[in-house]
C-alpha cells in the first residue's frame, strides 16, 4: 500500500506525469463544452431524470458519463452507423467530451480536487 496525503496527491500525480500541468486549463475547456452539451440535450423522459438534479456549474466527469451512459441505452439516441459511431449528434458530443476527460487523465485531476475539497471542508 502506498501512503499519500490527501492535500498532496495532485502533486504526487503530476510528479508521476500521470497528469499534466495545465489540467485546469483544459478541464476549463472541457466545462465550457459541457455547457453547451447540455442546451443540446435532446428531450427524453430518462435524460429529464438526468438532467433535473443538474448544476452545469457543478458537473463533473460522473456526471458526464451518467448522461451518456444514458443517451446510449436508449433506443433512438444510441444507434450506430457501419463504421460504429454514433448517429445522433448529442450522444457524439458526450463521447467527445468524454475523451476529452481521458486524454492526459484529466478525470483523475478533476477527481482528486473535488476529494480534497470534500475532505477539507
Amino acid at each position: 500500500p502506498i501512503d499519500i496525503n490527501f492535500a498532496k496527491l495532485a502533486d504526487w500525480l503530476l510528479e508521476r506525469q500521470k497528469i499534466k500541468s495545465e489540467w485546469r486549463n483544459t478541464l476549463r475547456l472541457i466545462q465550457d463544452k459541457v455547457a453547451a452539451a447540455v442546451e443540446n440535450l435532446p428531450d427524453n423522459p430518462a435524460l429529464n431524470a438526468v438532467k433535473a438534479g443538474i448544476n452545469v456549474k457543478e458537473m463533473n466527469y460522473m456526471t458526464c458519463k451518467k448522461i451518456r451512459d444514458v443517451m446510449t441505452s436508449e433506443k433512438d439516441t444510441a444507434q450506430k452507423n457501419w463504421l460504429g459511431q454514433y448517429k445522433n449528434q448529442a450522444t457524439k458530443d458526450w463521447e467527445a467530451i468524454l475523451a476529452l476527460y481521458h486524454k492526459d487523465n484529466v478525470h483523475l485531476a478533476e477527481a482528486t480536487q473535488i476529494m480534497t475539497q470534500n475532505v477539507q471542508f
